[in-house]
Parts: C-alpha cells; sequence; structure tokens
C-alpha cells in the first residue's frame, strides 16, 4: 500500500539569495521523492509565523527562524522542525547548514595561495555563523604560519540615529587605522557578501587598490557580487544540497519516528574567484577591452592570434601586457576561463560532457579530459560525480 504524500513546508525569507537557494532545494527533493508530495511555502515573517496555526496537518517544517520565535506559533501536535539558519546559539535544535568552519579554511586557503604577507577577517556582529568562519579562517592563517586577525565591523545601534552614525564612523576609521598598518599585500575575508561590498567600498576611499593591495574574498557567492567594480570573489556554500538534505531527514524523520543528527553539516563547493582576490583586474585598457570578448567567446575555436587581432595590437606585445598585468600568458587566461565554465555546466546543466567540450571551446573528449586531469586533477566525470553526490536534479543549461 503505497504512503499517502507528506506535507512538508518552507518557513524563510526567501528574498536573501542563501535562504532562498535552499528553498530550491527542499522544492526539488519534494518533487522528486513520492514521499514528499504535497509542499507548501508559508512565507516570511511574523503574520506568516501565526498562520502557521491554522495550516492543517503539516507534517514537517523547514524553517530559518529561531526557535524561541518559530516555537508560540506552532500547531498542536507540533511538526517535526529543522532549522538551516546559522545565525542562532541553540544546541537543542535539528539543524541543517553550512559547513561554516570549512567555509572559512577555504577563505584563507585561497587567499593564502595568491601571496598575501598577512591576513584579517571582518564580520558584522557575533552570530554563530560569523563566528565559526572567523574560527575556521584563524585556524587556517595560524596552521600556515600567516600573521591573521579580526575585526567587527558593526556596532549595536542606540536609539539617537546621531550617536548611531558617529559610532559607525569611529568603527570604520579604526577599520582602516588597522588596514594601514598591517603587511602587503593584505588578504581580507568578509564572512558574507554584504560585509565583503562595505570593506571594498572603505578600501576606495583610501585609494587602497583591490587586488593589487589588497586581496578580498566574501562568503555566499551571491548575485551581487558581480555588480560592482571588481567583482567579488566568494565561497559557494552548497544551499541547494542544505534544502534537498533536510527535505531527505524531515522525511524519514516524520516517517521512521527516529530524529536526526543534532547537526548535519554540507561542505561548500569552494570559490568562485572573481577580480577582488584574483588575477584577472587590470588596470591596463588593452586588456579590460579584451577580457569581456574572450569571456563570451569561450565556445569559439580562439586562440592568442584572434586575441591580438580584436586588441589591435601584437602578438609579442599583447603577450607582454597578459604576463605583467594578470601573471600569465593569453593561452593560459583562455584556458583558465574555459575551465571554469566547463565546472559550472558540469555542476549545474544535463549537458553531456562532449556537449560541454564544444559550448567551452575544447576541440574534443580528450581536450577537454586532458585539461581537466592537468588542471583540476581529475577528470570531467568524476569532477561531476562528485558535485551531484547530493542527489539533487542538475538544472537545465541556459
Amino acid at each position: 500500500m503505497r504512503t499517502p504524500a507528506l506535507k512538508l513546508a518552507f518557513l524563510g525569507d526567501t528574498k536573501l539569495f542563501y535562504f532562498k537557494s535552499i528553498f530550491e532545494g527542499l522544492e526539488n527533493f519534494c518533487r522528486t521523492d513520492e514521499r514528499a508530495g504535497l509542499f507548501q511555502y508559508l512565507g516570511r515573517g511574523a503574520l506568516h509565523l501565526s498562520v502557521l496555526q491554522h495550516v492543517n496537518e503539516i507534517d514537517g517544517v523547514l524553517t530559518t527562524y529561531p526557535p524561541d520565535r518559530l516555537a508560540p506559533h506552532l500547531p498542536t501536535p507540533a511538526p517535526a522542525v529543522i532549522h538551516c539558519s546559522g545565525h542562532f546559539w541553540d544546541d537543542t535544535v535539528v539543524r541543517v547548514t553550512s559547513d561554516d568552519v570549512l567555509g572559512g579554511r577555504m577563505a584563507a586557503r585561497h587567499l593564502i595561495q595568491t601571496g598575501v604577507a598577512s591576513c584579517l577577517v571582518v564580520l558584522p556582529y557575533p552570530a554563530r555563523y560569523a563566528q565559526l568562519r572567523m574560527q575556521g579562517f584563524l585556524d587556517e592563517c595560524a596552521s600556515r604560519s600567516i600573521e591573521a586577525c579580526s575585526f567587527e565591523l558593526a556596532t549595536e545601534a542606540p536609539a539617537d540615529p546621531l550617536i548611531f552614525f558617529k559610532q559607525i564612523y569611529a568603527v570604520e576609521k579604526d577599520f582602516l587605522k588597522l588596514i594601514i598598518t598591517l603587511p602587503r599585500p593584505v588578504g581580507i575575508f568578509a564572512v558574507n557578501d554584504r560585509i565583503a561590498l562595505e570593506v571594498l567600498e572603505l578600501l576606495k576611499s583610501i585609494k587602497l587598490k583591490v587586488p593589487q593591495a589588497v586581496k578580498l574574498v566574501g562568503f555566499d557567492n551571491s548575485p551581487i557580487c558581480e555588480n560592482h567594480r571588481p567583482t567579488l570573489s566568494s565561497v559557494i556554500p552548497d544551499s541547494r544540497r542544505i534544502g534537498f538534505c533536510a527535505g531527505h531527514l524531515l522525511t524519514d524523520w516524520i516517517l521512521n519516528g527516529q530524529p536526526p543528527p543534532k547537526e548535519t553539516l554540507v561542505s561548500p563547493l569552494g570559490i568562485e574567484e572573481r577580480e577582488s582576490s584574483g588575477r584577472e583586474f587590470s588596470e591596463d585598457p588593452v586588456i579590460r577591452k579584451l577580457i569581456p570578448w574572450i569571456r563570451q567567446s569561450l565556445a569559439s575555436p580562439i586562440g592568442v592570434d584572434d586575441f591580438a587581432a580584436h586588441a589591435g595590437c601584437s602578438r609579442r606585445a599583447l603577450e607582454k601586457r597578459f604576463r605583467s598585468e594578470l601573471d600569465m600568458s593569453p593561452y593560459q587566461y583562455l584556458t583558465k576561463l574555459r575551465l571554469r565554465r566547463a565546472k559550472e555546466l558540469l555542476r549545474e546543466s544535463k549537458f553531456s560532457i562532449e556537449e560541454i567540450a564544444r559550448a567551452t571551446g575544447f576541440e574534443n573528449l580528450n581536450a577537454i579530459g586532458m585539461a581537466f586531469r592537468r588542471h583540476v586533477g581529475q577528470s570531467p566525470t568524476k569532477y561531476r560525480k562528485i558535485h551531484r553526490d547530493s542527489g539533487l536534479e542538475p538544472s537545465p543549461s541556459p
């Protein structure tokens, strides 16, 4: 006899990119597992919390709200609840979230590999996720004997707005005083992308160049990373896998009666390297003009001679510019971009590896295989398998 579909619900703010991706992961689970055939999204805010009491027969809830806010609004009997937010400290709840300590370690390793002389982690307030990311970052720096410190770029908000703005000014002034004392280049890890952008604006105010003098990495890989100059490197949390995994744990919990472990950690996918920590941000007008064209032409059989023709200079001059500005040849830069795009398609699309090879400018399966084994250390097939272990259904390619 077929088990009736469970009623699972998501309660959280999907206007935030991180939580929206978790929602999509849970939604995908409910589409692909017949045990959880009915899915409800209950929205956000106090109004929606109160609606919980009037929704019939919710079997399980995945939420971003802390337990003290959620508990008074749960119906009786209370459904199974899994939390996916890392903001609050509470060891009594069941939680599925990103491995924030590992994310901090990834950020440190990435910055150290770029050759920084010192490191700094910047956090907005003592939220749980911020503390854990800071811990991972500082531990990794210490293990590699790199000078590192932390700075809290936030203040308590007093009732008087004037006092509040004076406090912000004082904190920002202290931050800039610290930055100019650190050995350069400085590697800065901001524990979320919003704080990273605040740091970027402060650095611009004293004309410290990113990534030449300061290399900067955020966390969340949200769309705002692409909307600033230089673009922002960021740790990529596997948010969809968090939602998918939480749906699976909720369903097993409800049907089997055995609660899951108190905490399930999902490893981040890695670092999305952009201009703020990489070597791709150039003030050379020829290279700045050429980079967007290269990115748009990845699928075409272009080579260094095509670069030179598009740039309007000789091949030799172009090679010299690339090595001076980006510390790599035009061909190495092209291969780097092709591999980055191929990895995105392997993670996110249903394309075959042969189709991905064509879409990223590799001549054939052998060419993409050789490039992956040389630069990634594994075959495209193995890379795809590792990044599909979450069980997520890949989204169609655009």
